[in-house]
């Protein structure tokens, strides 16, 4: 609706389908991605690859089918994948915080307990249906996605080259996923001493990297030749 709102009304239309088309390739990287990490179960249940609604997302996956997706739809469009990705960065950092608010529902990817009568403790739900007084992480992680859109769209006006405000926000968004992963006390795969979401957030702050280099790069202006 944000990025609808904020469209050109001759886009309108476009713009919708466009976010459609990122959270459904985002819903299927996120399960592809869950699948791939837990292949040893689903060889045996492949009847619940699809079944979404039993559980299991990855968000690894899903920011893979995210950008696959715009890329697709950049390329069907025949548009600049940076162009597109500005105009869908509203989007993807609200599907961040639905993510974290939907993870503090369902009690995945939690923080460690709370030392007792903290005021900023959060009644947190775990996977075996217990609440317990914790860090409050899922929501920390939803109000980094609000910090980080309110702070590239208030750079909006002085970014002039295209891609710059999504690597921005990719960014953004890849630091603070790889700085809550720390503090994460769910149960998850470790791979020396970190666990695979840590070292997924480090790759996207590396590839967020590349994408910020290739953005901010100067661009040589044209010159006029018939002048």
């Amino acid at each position: 609706m944000l990025v609808a709102m904020r469209a050109p009304k001759q886009k309108v239309a476009s713009q919708l389908d466009a976010s459609l088309w990122l959270l459904l390739g985002s819903l299927m990287g996120s399960r592809s991605g869950f699948v791939a990490a837990n292949w040893g179960y689903f060889q045996a249940h492949w009847l619940e690859i699809p079944q979404v609604w039993l559980g299991g997302l990855s968000w690894p996956g899903a920011v893979v089918g995210g950008l696959l997706s715009l890329a697709g739809l950049a390329l069907a469009r025949r548009d600049g994948l940076g162009s597109l990705a500005d105009e869908m960065f509203p989007f993807a950092l609200l599907l961040t915080l639905a993510a974290w608010l939907a993870a503090w529902e369902s009690g995945v990817a939690y923080g460690p307990p709370a030392a007792p009568n903290v005021w900023w403790a959060a009644p947190t739900l775990d996977e075996w249906g217990a609440w317990a007084l914790r860090w409050p992480l899922q929501p920390m992680g939803a109000l980094a996605a609000l910090v980080i859109f309110w702070l590239v769209d208030r750079l909006r006006p002085r970014l002039h080259q295209a891609g710059e405000a999504a690597s921005l926000a990719l960014m953004g968004i890849a630091l603070s996923l790889f700085g809550l992963s720390f503090l994460r006390a769910d149960p998850g795969q470790t791979w020396r001493g970190w666990r695979l979401d840590s070292w997924a957030a480090l790759v996207f702050v590396g590839l967020a990297s590349m994408f910020c280099l290739a953005a901010f790069w100067p661009r040589r202006k044209k010159v006029d030749v018939t002048a």
